[in-house]
């Protein structure tokens, strides 16, 4: 059941909306139902991490609402599934530039700690109803601003601050200092 309420397949049910088309029509939901987005983002992240399975393309446009107001996670075409618990070098970037963590673009390095990064960006973008990065204007620029300036998103509206340090938290530069979706 756990696998099909969180990855059912999209086609079935194409009235469902991404994130990223509702933030870009309306930033102003309840606080409720923004924690259960991203309650529901991170439970299914833990599934996925819980059978070796990084996702690494986690962004809004990836997460669907269903009639319910419950998210789905999508978007798995550059997806993998390791052996065992380790990290994973690819010979390429793969990924929507502004969710990349810095370890993927200085070591071509994936792990769930990379997806725990992408996740901070999207509670970033949740709660903050800003866009990550939109200012910058290209995959280099954002690589710059994140790994050789240790930039981040600025918090131009205020949120709660135990939210915020969990976001901050998620976006440490360093992977080892970032929480797992279980914790």
């Amino acid at each position: 059941i756990l696998i099909h309420y969180y990855f059912q397949s999209l086609d079935e049910e194409l009235s469902f909306s991404s994130l990223g088309l509702m933030f870009s029509d309306n930033k102003n939901f309840i606080s409720t139902k923004k924690l259960i987005w991203i309650y529901g983002i991170a439970s299914g992240m833990a599934f996925l991490h819980s059978h070796n399975i990084l996702h690494r393309d986690l962004k809004l446009s990836n997460i669907f609402i269903d009639d319910n107001d419950f998210p789905r996670i999508s978007g798995f075409d550059i997806s993998i599934q390791m052996e065992k618990d380790t990290n994973y070098k690819s010979d390429k970037i793969k990924g929507t530039p502004a969710y990349l963590a810095p370890e993927v673009y200085l070591n071509n390095e994936y792990s769930k700690a990379s997806d725990v990064y992408s996740f901070s960006l999207v509670m970033y973008e949740i709660l903050s109803g800003d866009i990550a990065y939109e200012e910058l204007n290209s995959p280099q620029d954002i690589k710059t601003f994140i790994c050789e300036q240790n930039g981040r998103p600025t918090f131009s509206t205020p949120i709660n601050e135990s939210y915020r340090n969990l976001i901050e938290r998620c976006w440490s530069r360093e992977s080892t200092a970032r929480p797992t979706f279980d914790e």
